[in-house]
């Protein structure tokens, strides 16, 4: 059979090994008795269906097309390179699988697993030992008095981390971590969100504490969250669009569902009110107007009605738009919702009733300033949202990015090596959320930072894979491609963020106006250089310091130039380094210092 192999220590059951009274499927008959899948069909009628097949000796022929027409229902003309149907439920089994084997059934002696990339199910006994990870760290009790550099709290014993084994754990770690025992993952089962956590021992600021002050003024709270969006398919009057429709429902959700540090998504039946736990909901619907065909939606608070955002896009495709139309309009809305800089993001800063969340989004808008005083903010904010909940991965992520200034900017710098540290709190995030794309990209920055290129590429490729229409990661794996000087591989990338960026952050236009110097597009930098002039980020002043440098204006330079050393102190006594600790390799750090030329040199010896 052809069985993937589980991490080293595993104990696996395959076909030929098994004899007498099946245990195989007395798992399975425990797994559908669970609360969890009785509520679930669709994830019963793949479960059972992969097992029995497996268990027939016919393990080879389960492929993404016998599933959707045998298990899922589709017709026969289904198509799996245009339909994801069957990698979107498999990756809902997998995580509904660890959540099951976390909890009601932790003391199943034989467990099911669904190996990544592929749908031939496996069995490993209980008692097997599982895979290395690091432990999740110990964030410690907080300073009753926050000093002004606030000393490091010791680790939980994480180990050394172990740089030779890292490719392998960027391209294992997901079918490793669907068989953690005890892992607490997110996810949606059918209509039930599940992340489980600790309980809360202080809050960081004030100004983050509910609404009248106390935390008690809300019901207790026992895990972190997410907003909750809820996706309503408005019914479908037109007969000749109902299948268009199920097929963008499909592809949106799916592409919603990806950014699963921003929203949790789940399905609303229809005719069905909003369960108390929603945040938001979202109606969608395809319409014919005219002789075209658009995709229309619209946002609402769950618990107020108040309408949030309506939009409605137009298929390329006129009246008969294909699948691949469909997704890329599904796409297109999902990212405009959910994007770090989106729609919901927004509208949750400012109504979102979890102090945890304003966290996640007080670490992202430290990201557009970078001051000394938002990094120590932000880093208290998320220390304390994984002291109420340690297995809340959207923090470990963030976190991992904040702790990365301290060694690229020298912010609050604490004892004891930031990129260890960075790189253990980017693996904890990967450990608790395999298939997370931001988790990915946060193990993309650690490793660029300790200077392993391939395995920070491969990372950051992973991240792009797991979200391609995530532009925060496009941008982020662009800007890398650039920092290495393969301006063709990173401007794509960069421009094609800057599209679908409602409210994008400068350094978007940082690195395309870089980049386009290194491919000697002048033009194109000269357009995102317009951007970068009135904003007082440090690469936005450097940008200005090398074209007031090129213009020859002594003025500019001497503006630009004293701005950035107060920001960042080690530009004016050692720019290389300054410029390798934010990531540049040599050849851009030594184009970057020719365009400062003798004029910004000259100033900098002056002061």
């Amino acid at each position: 059979m052809g069985h993937n192999p589980l991490p080293e220590g595993s104990a696996v059951l395959t076909a030929p090994e098994k004899s007498g009274e099946r245990p195989e499927r007395a798992a399975l008959a425990r797994v559908l008795g669970s609360d969890a899948f009785r509520s679930a069909p669709k994830l019963s009628a793949f479960l059972s269906y992969i097992v029995e097949t497996e268990l027939a000796g016919r393990g080879a022929e389960l492929k993404g097309y016998t599933i959707a027409v045998e298990a899922l229902g589709r017709s026969s003309d289904f198509d799996p390179q245009t339909d994801p149907i069957v990698r979107v439920e498999a990756g809902r089994l997998r995580k509904a699988l660890a959540h099951y084997y976390a909890h009601e059934g932790a003391d199943d002696p034989l467990r099911i697993a669904i190996p990544l990339g592929a749908y031939v199910p496996q069995f490993q006994r209980a008692d097997a030992p599982g895979p290395s990870f690091p432990p999740v760290p110990d964030i410690g009790p907080r300073p009753s008095a926050a000093p002004a550099l606030p000393p490091a709290p010791a680790p939980a014993a994480p180990g050394p981390v172990r740089l030779n084994a890292l490719r392998m754990m960027v391209i294992g770690a997901f079918v490793a971590g669907a068989l953690l025992a005890g892992l607490s993952v997110w996810f949606v089962v059918d209509d039930e969100p599940l992340l489980v956590g600790g309980a809360l021992t202080s809050l960081s600021d004030e100004r983050l504490r509910p609404p009248g002050g106390a935390a008690a003024a809300q019901p207790p709270a026992t895990r972190a969250r997410l907003p909750l969006l809820a996706v309503v398919n408005e019914p479908q009057d037109d007969r000749s669009l109902i299948e268009a429709d199920k097929s963008f429902s499909r592809y949106f959700i799916d592409a919603l569902a990806r950014y699963d540090d921003v929203v949790a998504v789940r399905i609303q039946p229809e005719g069905q009110a909003a369960a108390e736990d929603v945040d938001y909901i979202f109606e969608t619907s395809v319409e014919r107007v005219g002789d075209a065909i658009s995709a229309f939606g619209r946002l609402r608070g769950a618990r107020d009605g108040r309408v949030v955002w309506t939009t409605s896009v137009p298929s390329p495709g006129g009246d008969r738009p294909t699948d691949s139309e469909l997704a890329e309009l599904a796409q297109r809305l999902a990212t405009r919702l959910a994007e770090p800089h989106g729609v919901v993001r927004a509208d949750a800063r400012q109504h979102s009733p979890s102090w945890m969340i304003r966290c996640i989004f007080q670490a992202q808008d430290f990201r557009r300033t970078i001051t000394a005083e938002g990094h120590l903010e932000a880093r208290a904010c998320l220390e304390d949202v994984l002291r109420f909940d340690p297995n809340f991965h959207p923090a470990w992520s963030h976190l991992a990015i904040i702790t990365l200034m301290e060694f690229a900017s020298g912010l609050n710098a604490r004892p004891g090596s930031a990129l260890d540290r960075a790189l253990t709190q980017a693996m904890t995030a990967v450990r608790l959320a395999p298939s997370s794309a931001r988790a990915h990209k946060s193990l993309m920055s650690a490793l660029f930072a300790r200077g392993k290129i391939e395995e920070g590429l491969a990372a950051g490729q992973e991240a792009f894979a797991r979200n391609p229409s995530d532009p925060d990661i496009m941008a982020n794996l662009g800007a890398r491609y650039i920092m290495l000087n393969r301006p063709q591989d990173g401007l794509p990338l960069m421009q094609r963020a800057i599209q679908l960026s409602a409210g994008r952050p400068p350094w978007y236009d940082f690195y395309v106006y870089l980049g386009a110097r290194l491919a000697g597009n002048a033009q194109l930098g000269e357009t995102h250089l317009a951007v970068l002039m009135g904003d007082g980020n440090s690469l936005s002043l450097l940008a200005v310091a090398m074209e007031a440098a090129r213009t020859n204006d002594g003025a500019a330079v001497a503006s630009a130039v004293n701005a950035l050393i107060r920001r960042e102190p080690l530009f004016r006594s050692d720019p290389a380094a300054f410029l390798a600790r934010k990531g540049f390799n040599a050849e851009v750090s030594s184009h970057i210092l020719q365009a400062l030329g003798p004029l910004v040199m000259d100033r900098l010896k002056a002061l």
